[in-house]
């Protein structure tokens, strides 16, 4: 369990993303926070207001929803999309849920976060999974740092794309069950 959260009562985690597409990566994110952070449900949130995606946000909903059927399954989860008309930020779902809640995101979107200005505070917990090199985060009372097992800490969607531009199919990059759907 992380050391920084506040209390013993169940936490809610909220993951945002892109996931374009789902990879085996966000599958292990997924599996370590709900395991490690004693997560009672995970909000998955598609971010769809870049319009520049190679699936669309629908798909890349069906792709998790498959993906909580097979690799996932047991796990509680909502797969939700975000967009301009529908937001779905960590004040709107903590007011839903009324728990506390931990923001999930990779080590490269929390660098952007910070760079933005965003305030760690405001949030219960944060957990921020690195891969490749471990960073020490700056020092606060709310964040949790974890490191994707090796092998994982190399997976991007970035990568996935550029095999599916080139015609082949991403099987040992995305998770069994969806890698078949990538190409339909």
């Amino acid at each position: 369990m992380c050391k920084h959260r506040k209390t013993k009562n169940p936490y809610q985690g909220i993951f945002w993303g892109r996931f374009d597409p789902p990879t085996k990566a966000h599958q292990e994110i997924i599996k370590i926070a709900v395991q490690d952070l004693q997560l009672e449900k995970i909000h998955i949130v598609i971010n769809d207001f870049n319009r520049n995606c190679y699936f669309s946000a629908k798909k890349r909903a069906e792709l998790f929803k498959k993906l909580l059927q097979n690799e996932l399954k047991g796990i509680n989860a909502e797969v939700l999309i975000q967009n301009t008309n529908n937001l779905h930020s960590y004040e709107i779902i903590k007011k839903k849920v009324k728990k506390p809640c931990v923001a999930i995101c990779g080590s490269d979107s929390f660098d952007l976060w910070l760079k933005k200005g965003n305030c760690t505070t405001n949030y219960d917990c944060i957990a921020v999974f690195q891969r490749k090199e471990f960073i020490p985060l700056p020092l606060s009372k709310n964040i949790c740092n974890f490191k994707l097992p090796d092998g994982l800490d190399s997976i991007s969607a970035t990568n996935v794309r550029a095999i599916l531009n080139s015609g082949l199919e991403p099987k040992a990059l995305v998770p069994d069950s969806i890698s078949h759907l990538l190409l339909t």
